[in-house]
């Protein structure tokens, strides 16, 4: 298999309903698009090793979330809006129908996305996305007690105390931890943390007709195989390929066999 080398193009501040949204495009302008929306935290650069393998094949649309990447702040903080981010990004880009690949917590907004807006979305894919049900990258903690985090997070000296430990959380997930004097960024992650309702996402995957490819590693630390099993159950047509190794970021330590396995399951049914 070729091994192609990471992409890294500059992206452009898009104006959507919104506000700004940084993406990058790659591929046939006039190919079947596929948004992909990254996890927290990340970036569109967390697709730089998987795009090579699907522009050939697709356009190629990688989003900033907000507040993430090179996207401003902006009134955006929970899932919700992050599924109004992905089809405001599509609506700017005139895209009537689009695949999207959602990355962990990017996952829960293709979910949103899909089942919102079901006439423009073709198909879904799934990388170690989190599901229906609460998994162990959130610590045993749930979204009511982040929530609560997050309102204490506008204390000063409390602040400062969950800052310390979410840094010692993320290091101990293997995830890059959040920069000091990151404060805004943080209080964006709890929120968007808090956000979540797991039932609601499985919810959103019962009523979603197109296919949704689900990819997962065994060894990945932070979204039990189980999870991944199950949501791929409640789907009503649904591919689960699961990898023995590769990690919680498998779109870097897989991406060739990954971009193989998209590009065989919606390349046939592209117009």
């Amino acid at each position: 298999m070729t091994i192609l080398a990471p992409s890294d193009p500059e992206p452009v501040l898009l104006s959507t309903a919104v506000g700004q949204i940084a993406i990058t495009r790659e591929g046939p302008l006039n190919g079947t698009a596929l948004l992909c929306v990254h996890g927290i935290p990340g970036s569109r650069r967390d697709f730089r090793y998987l795009a090579p393998y699907l522009r050939q094949t697709f356009q190629v649309v990688r989003l900033d979330m907000p507040g993430f990447g090179d996207s401003p702040l902006n009134a955006v903080d929970t899932i919700e809006g992050w599924a109004l981010t992905v089809n405001a990004v599509a609506a700017a880009l005139d895209l009537e129908h689009y695949l999207i690949l959602g990355h962990s917590f990017g996952g829960g907004a293709v979910l949103l996305t899909a089942r919102k807006w079901p006439r423009n979305v073709s198909g879904i894919i799934l990388l170690a996305s989190m599901g229906h049900r609460m998994h162990r990258g959130y610590g045993g903690i749930p979204p009511t007690l982040y929530h609560l985090l997050y309102r204490l997070s506008t204390i000063p000296i409390i602040r400062w105390l969950i800052f310390l430990m979410l840094r010692q959380q993320y290091t101990k997930r293997g995830l890059r931890p959040p920069d000091a004097g990151e404060d805004r960024v943080i209080q964006r992650q709890l929120r968007l943390i808090s956000s979540v309702d797991f039932a609601a996402l499985g919810d959103c995957a019962a009523r979603i007709s197109e296919l949704a490819l689900i990819i997962h590693c065994d060894d990945d630390h932070l979204v039990e195989r189980s999870i991944t099993e199950e949501l791929a159950a409640i789907f009503p047509r649904s591919i689960i390929k699961h990898f023995n190794s590769g990690g919680h970021h498998l779109q870097k330590t897989l991406a060739a066999e990954i971009g193989s396995i998209i590009s065989t399951c919606f390349a046939p049914a592209l117009p």
